[in-house]
């Protein structure tokens, strides 16, 4: 064989090995777990950690880690760390509970304008109250993981007119306003957020997948078959 042929055919080779690099390079993208009972981590999100080092498996604002414990974790504005219990693509629905099982302790700081999630039930308005345990709770929520044994506190709708109950006056402090919270949260340890952008649900239905459009820095979706 002429030399020059033994010199440009494994440089084809390799050129050609590049092209197909570079097409399969946003598909490389395989569902994770940080455990094998946990949520599938796939498009939009994505570990921002070593094992999924391409930033384009998945959508800004959606980076999950796992934890030393191997839990799913997404981390929340005023560094609240929440642990992923599941994640439902077709409903575009991710169900967290607080690291520290008390989100009601880090409510003032979980204003979630800055990032792709909304709370998913009614919000409504409140007020803290501590209390004494003498006082009468028919009028609210009590909220276990801020109360100790001789200081209950209580949640109470902000447009309830406490000065209607003189035993509450009494035997209660307000401690702070809470605005824009979902009723549940509580009592409830699940907390349930919502994103609207990227809309992949309908991929998600027909058995599809979502992924960044290949050879673009554009914040696009093209369906992909999982079959």
């Amino acid at each position: 064989m002429d030399i020059s042929l033994r010199i440009v055919i494994p440089s084809l080779l390799l050129f050609v090995l590049f092209i197909v690099d570079l097409g399969e390079g946003h598909n490389s993208c395989p569902e994770l777990r940080c455990k094998a009972d946990g949520p599938p981590i796939r498009f939009p999100f994505r570990l921002s950690n070593d094992r999924q080092p391409d930033q384009h498996s998945g959508y800004p604002g959606f980076d999950l880690y796992c934890s030393h414990e191997n839990h799913t974790v997404l981390e929340l504005p005023a560094s609240v760390k929440a642990f992923v219990n599941s994640i439902d693509y077709e409903s575009q629905l991710i169900s967290v509970t607080d690291s520290d099982d008390c989100f009601p302790q880090k409510i003032l700081g979980l204003n979630l304008s800055s990032t792709r999630f909304q709370f998913r039930n009614y919000l409504s308005d409140f007020a803290l109250f501590n209390c004494t345990p003498e006082s009468n709770s028919e009028y609210g929520r009590r909220v276990d993981c801020l109360s100790s044994s001789r200081h209950p506190v209580y949640a109470f709708f902000s447009f309830a007119n406490i000065e209607e109950f003189p035993t509450l006056i009494l035997s209660c402090t307000k401690m702070y306003n809470v605005s824009s919270v979902p009723y549940d949260i509580w009592k409830n340890p699940l907390l349930e957020l919502t994103w609207s952008e990227p809309k992949c649900r309908d991929c998600e239905v027909r058995g599809e997948k979502c992924r960044f459009k290949n050879n673009t820095k554009f914040f696009e979706t093209e369906k992909r078959n999982i079959k």
